[in-house]
């Protein structure tokens, strides 16, 4: 696919056009490549949820539907830097909506918050499932077994 970059026009940086669709990265353009390369159907913040506090919103990178399925669909946050506002963003959402079900992507999942703890483990400990591309071509791969 034809990817061009946009001038920078906001706080993201360069954008990337993937598909018609303007990215606020490159690591969100070849994701969502990535998922046309499996097959799955997405959209791009297709979808918004309020929080408190500050009043604000959040809404999810990706929203992605599994294989098959037209109902059955999840959330991936896709992060190469992970700030203390995102976590704190993240620790609200789960609390406000604990049944909404968001998958976090990180460009590098190992990386530091502190002496112990990494990207991984505060996803974990905060209850939230951390997918890799290859988790998401096992789900793809395992969906077509029991079809």
């Amino acid at each position: 696919m034809s990817r061009k970059k946009k001038d920078k026009s906001n706080s993201y940086g360069t954008r990337v056009e993937y598909k018609d669709v303007l990215f606020k990265s490159k690591f969100e353009a070849d994701f969502a490549e990535y998922l046309d390369t499996l097959g799955l159907e997405w959209q791009y913040e297709p979808d918004s949820f309020s929080y408190t506090p500050p009043v604000s919103k959040y809404t999810p990178d990706f929203k992605v539907w599994k294989p098959g399925e037209k109902k059955d669909s999840f959330f991936i946050e896709t992060k190469g830097r992970f700030t203390l506002a995102d976590r704190q963003k993240m620790k609200q959402i789960k609390k406000q909506y604990p049944k909404l079900n968001i998958k976090m992507l990180f460009q590098r999942p190992t990386i530091k918050l502190g002496k112990k703890m990494t990207y991984k483990s505060w996803c974990e400990k905060y209850e939230y499932e951390t997918i890799t591309m290859d988790s998401l071509k096992n789900l793809v791969e395992e969906s077509k077994q029991s079809e």
